[in-house]
């Protein structure tokens, strides 16, 4: 259950960056893992393909890198990294 958390909280994340940014929705969302984080990467995909339906992030391709930190706060945490705009405005 704490994938769903997450998802749900990086779903948030994004889409507000969506929508600040003025487009109507995201092409691709981009998380790291932190290498102590203890989530399953495929319970998080589902998860988060849950959490983004009717949502701006809905469809949105989850690019998932890794990260070997394991000292400081990274280590255990799922980060946004970055959010690709559909329609970026101009």
């Amino acid at each position: 259950m704490h994938e769903r958390s997450v998802a749900t909280s990086l779903v948030q994340q994004a889409a507000e960056i969506v929508l600040r940014a003025g487009s109507d929705r995201a092409v691709s969302v981009g998380v790291r893992f932190g290498g102590t984080c203890g989530l399953s990467e495929p319970h998080l995909r589902s998860s988060f393909a849950a959490a983004a339906e009717g949502t701006p992030i809905e469809d949105a391709l989850l690019e998932v890198s890794f990260s070997e930190e394991t000292i400081n706060s990274e280590g255990v945490d799922v980060i946004l990294t970055h959010v690709e705009l559909a329609d970026p405005p101009e």
